[in-house]
């Protein structure tokens, strides 16, 4: 987009040409809300503006039906030669278009493809032209260059700069400078120029028809009564860090493919689906066999000793508690433990041992009703 602005702006008498041949309309972001909270493709809302221009919530998307309203409105004055979205994509090299043609025109009409290609020649090295796409899905229909193209723009396109910089000529295996960024937005607007060119258009259009084995056509014409063009230059977003049209792409991301290009060909290639046979499920254990399993362990063993202290200490607390009398041991310090009280006999429990156990005084009527194991 800067390359774009300062070339418009310069003094060149090619910039001066395209000032009073065409009306620019520059919209250099749609999400600076999202932009500056850190956001590369959606708005503040978290939203994707380039999958919203067919929604009619206002509201939600102010941006995007402000710039929906304004190409309906100059389409009423004028015809809109071009309309153009900068991207960045992250899964392929080099820099290329994505173009809307219909498929049952494309042969007879390839004039969707003219702009591309004569762009690719003004810098080879950084736009590839057989790197371009020009179908249009059905997942794409919400986009900028698809809505836009369906009221009627010409030449609607999705310039796409590559993440993975260039793969071609003297670039090859280089990323993409500020500097070849701003060079690509220069060389958009020059190739404007060569596109109104009969001679340069016409001959583009038959070496398309050659490679596409079909007849001549001619350039595409104003609508009758117009008397002035206007080009819609492109509309920056940055709403694209994994690339606004990856998903049309069927092929790997470029540094997967450059892998695959040095001999790791099996990480990439498709193979065909094997039926593999069932695993056996797994044996559901008993819970007898799981605590017998689980009282081999060395952990378990270990609690089985300690539970065995346990009971050993409790039925030596037991048995001195039944001895030395009813609370008062607990409260003596060792050595001065006073002796159990006298209590009336009437007032004793029949029970005064406990099996297993030696005999215990008369003198605790809790440990007489403690239940016999």
């Amino acid at each position: 987009m800067k390359g774009v602005v300062d070339f418009l702006l310069g003094a060149s008498p090619h910039a001066a040409l395209l000032r009073d041949s065409f009306l620019f309309k520059l919209v250099p972001m749609l999400n600076p809300d999202g932009v500056i909270v850190g956001n590369s493709r959606c708005s503040l809302a978290g939203s994707d503006l380039n999958r919203s221009y067919k929604s009619v919530l206002r509201e939600c998307f102010p941006s995007v039906a402000a710039v929906r309203a304004m190409v309906q409105r100059l389409r009423e004055e004028r015809t809109v030669l071009l309309y153009c979205d900068f991207h960045g994509h992250s899964r392929r090299h080099n820099a290329f278009l994505y173009g809307c043609e219909s498929p049952t025109l494309a042969h007879k009409d390839p004039h969707a493809r003219v702009f591309p290609l004569m762009l690719s020649r003004k810098c080879p090295d950084l736009f590839s032209f057989q790197g371009c796409r020009f179908g249009v899905h059905r997942s794409k229909e919400a986009t900028g260059r698809v809505a836009l193209w369906r009221l009627g723009v010409l030449n609607s396109f999705t310039l796409e700069a590559s993440f993975c910089g260039s793969d071609m000529g003297q670039r090859k295996g280089t990323h993409f400078s500020t500097r070849d960024l701003q060079m690509l937005g220069v060389h958009f607007c020059d190739t404007l120029l060569d596109y109104c060119d009969p001679d340069k258009y016409s001959t583009c259009v038959r070496e398309l028809q050659e490679l596409m084995g079909e007849e001549k056509v001619g350039p595409p014409h104003p609508q009758s009564g117009d008397t002035e063009t206007q080009a819609l230059p492109p509309t920056h977003h940055q709403d694209s860090a994994n690339g606004s049209s990856s998903s049309e792409s069927e092929e790997a991301p470029a540094p997967f493919r450059t892998l695959k290009e040095e001999g790791n060909r099996d990480t990439l290639e498709r193979r065909p689906y094997e039926l593999k046979p069932l695993k056996v499920p797994p044996t559901i254990h008993k819970r007898s066999e799981l605590r017998r399993r689980h009282s081999n362990l060395p952990e378990a063993r270990k609690s089985d000793e300690k539970s065995e202290r346990l009971e050993h200490l409790v039925a030596e607390y037991l048995h001195g508690r039944g001895q030395q009398g009813r609370g008062r041991a607990l409260l003596a310090p060792l050595g001065q433990r006073s002796e159990p009280p006298h209590l009336p006999k009437a007032r004793l429990s029949t029970l005064s041992r406990l099996p297993g156990r030696p005999a215990l005084t008369t003198g605790d009527t809790a440990i007489g009703q403690l239940p016999a194991s």
